[in-house]
């Protein structure tokens, strides 16, 4: 698997940007969902801009080490949310 790496000010900028776009699209989202191990830093940060009235995880786990395995494996459930 290749890897990829970026610095932490472009991730931010990146962020910055995606939320922008959301912005302007004028969405406004009830729930932002991100997931576990890697899309938790980038939605909060999303999140800081675009205010969703509720910012839940989902744990998700498919590689073990670098290979990537043939089902998805829950981690950390949504639970149960109320309107």
């Amino acid at each position: 698997m290749d890897k990829t790496y970026i610095s932490w000010d472009d991730l931010h900028k990146d962020c910055d940007i995606t939320a922008s776009q959301i912005i302007s699209n004028n969405f406004k989202p009830d729930y932002m969902i991100c997931l576990s191990r890697g899309g938790v830093v980038p939605g909060r940060i999303i999140a800081e801009h675009v205010e969703p009235k509720t910012f839940l995880t989902l744990g998700l786990k498919l590689y073990n080490n670098q290979t990537a395995g043939s089902n998805v494996e829950v981690t950390q459930e949504l639970g149960s949310v109320s309107a």
